[in-house]
């Protein structure tokens, strides 16, 4: 019953986010076999948005704080969105979709109290919070009335979906048929030779 509910609810939201923690991004992979989700949800970027959740606080994000200010060469939000790019194209390379490294919540308060100490640095982690909730905000008002669009795109990677397992179907069948011709060709032939 569940699943029947959030099946009818998915096909027909215009946005649909998929939280993935930052250390389980190589789930992202397989997320269809988990979840009720589309395998076709990777083509479709104007319906999907994908949201890193406990971003900043991984060991190769806490690097670019150990480096003086002075030593960056990047600001905060840049190496951020740079650092995630890159694994989510490790994972998934050639996905075109939005994506918002953030973090919130007790991790964030954590980073905040506990591991910087620079105010520069907690303002820096600060704004690129604010700046990451309002683009998630836009993102998902960009695809607010979209669900016409959507919807189209789904139909159209249905159809190339159903269009390549009836291709794969044609082509064993036809494998089949032309066997079952040879065997009856070899049957032919051994008739004849027993005729003559």
């Amino acid at each position: 019953h569940v699943d029947r509910e959030i099946k009818k609810y998915l096909d027909l939201a215009s946005c649909i986010i998929i939280a993935c923690p930052a250390d389980e991004i190589q789930s992202l992979e397989n997320l269809e076999d988990k979840n009720r989700i589309d395998k076709s949800w990777k083509e479709q970027k104007n319906r999907y948005i994908l949201v890193i959740t406990v971003a900043y606080t991984q060991g190769s994000v806490k690097s670019y704080f150990r480096k003086a200010l002075s030593e960056r060469s990047k600001t905060f939000l840049e190496f951020i969105s740079e650092n995630y790019k890159e694994q989510i194209n490790k994972v998934l390379p050639m996905i075109d979709i939005e994506y918002f490294p953030i973090d919130i919540g007790d991790s964030l308060d954590s980073l905040l109290k506990n591991e910087l100490n620079d105010d520069k640095d907690k303002k820096e982690v600060n704004d690129t919070v604010n700046k990451f909730l309002i683009d998630i905000r836009n993102a998902i008002q960009s695809k607010k009335g979209n669900t016409l669009k959507s919807c189209i795109e789904q139909l159209n990677i249905g159809i190339k979906n159903d269009l390549e397992d009836m291709k794969i179907e044609y082509e064993r069948q036809t494998q089949d048929l032309e066997k079952e011709i040879i065997k009856n060709n070899n049957k032919m032939n051994k008739i004849e030779r027993e005729i003559e």
